[in-house]
């Protein structure tokens, strides 16, 4: 099992973490607001690719099976962002294999290797073996 931080909780971010949780990782997903405050920024604006475009396929499952495939948009129906927000991003969210990893209104400050600044033994197996730090306020 590996441990893994994902920085943001966005579309990309939640469904790392999806995926990763259901490969049984240690997931730790941080986000600076809200789980898509980003989008919900700008939730008036029409996507110009279809929700199947802009969705992966065991995100869709996981909410087709935790809620039914009439929970979801069309393949191929344009979203609005907020749309996209509270009928795909929110529910993943809401998932229970998601529960307990999101940390919402924490920022990542920096991301470095435990023993090693950034310029240091690039490509020697030590540094690949150090941990990763990550500083959250």
């Amino acid at each position: 099992m590996l441990r893994i931080a994902i920085i943001g909780a966005g579309p990309i971010g939640l469904e790392a973490a999806l995926l990763a949780r259901q490969l049984g990782h240690d997931v730790h997903v941080f986000e600076k607001g809200r789980v898509a405050e980003n989008i919900l920024d700008w939730g008036h604006v029409r996507l110009f690719s279809p929700f199947g475009m802009n969705s992966s396929e065991w995100g869709r499952g996981a909410l087709a099976k935790a809620h039914g495939n009439d929970s979801l948009p069309r393949a191929d129906e344009l979203l609005t962002g907020r749309e996209f927000a509270e009928r795909y991003l929110i529910p993943l969210r809401n998932l229970p294999s998601l529960q307990g990893c999101i940390r919402s209104f924490s920022e990542v400050l920096a991301i470095s290797r435990q023993h090693f600044g950034k310029t240091e033994r690039i490509g020697n197996v030590s540094r690949f073996e150090s941990p990763f730090r990550i500083l959250v306020r």
